[in-house]
């Protein structure tokens, strides 16, 4: 994404989505990044994901259920990685809060080569740490702090496959399961 900066407001209901209220407007001015991946793990804690091309890559995290939000330090590159702006990004999804421990892969891009990494933050999304490679590029679901799944599509002599990863993030142990559609009778 080549966002550098993107405005952007959290709205609350109490009533169902009967009514919103604004409780947070961000100054676009100082606002660096395109936002991304929304995540509440609970009324009051919160995450958005914040990359772009020329934007190193991060975390906003709120406590206070979006009143007030916080940016992360900026992610480390993963193994054999450089950020490079307009050349090279690092694209951070979904935040899983775990309570002590939240996980979140992140899209890298460099030279056309395109992978996905596990990073953990064990102190409420201040820092993040390289964890391990995922399996590979198809988005990741944590099912727990240590458990991951991905789904993503595999081709096989022009048929459409179904591959699912499930990794212990622990062991970086892989259970691989494919799947191919039904053959015509």
């Amino acid at each position: 994404s080549g966002c550098q900066s993107q405005y952007f407001e959290v709205w609350r209901t109490t009533d169902a989505a009967v009514t919103w209220s604004a409780t947070f407007k961000s100054d676009s001015r100082s606002d660096t990044g395109g936002k991304a991946a929304l995540a509440f793990a609970d009324a009051q804690r919160g995450y958005v994901s914040v990359s772009g091309r020329d934007v190193e890559p991060a975390t906003l995290r709120t406590t206070d259920g979006g009143r007030a939000w916080s940016r992360s330090q900026v992610f480390p590159g993963p193994p054999g990685f450089r950020f490079e702006p307009s050349v090279s990004n690092l694209t951070p999804g979904a935040v899983a809060d775990f309570g002590s421990v939240l996980l979140v892969s992140a899209r890298a891009q460099m030279s056309g080569d395109v992978h996905r990494h596990i990073y953990r933050s064990t102190d409420g999304g201040t820092t993040w740490s390289y964890l391990a490679p995922a399996p590979n590029d198809a988005d990741t679901v944590f099912l727990t702090r240590t458990r991951c799944l991905q789904i993503g599509n595999a081709s096989r002599m022009g048929m459409g496959w179904i591959s699912v990863v499930a990794v212990d993030v622990r062991h970086n142990q892989r259970t691989h399961v494919q799947t191919h559609p039904p053959q015509p009778s």
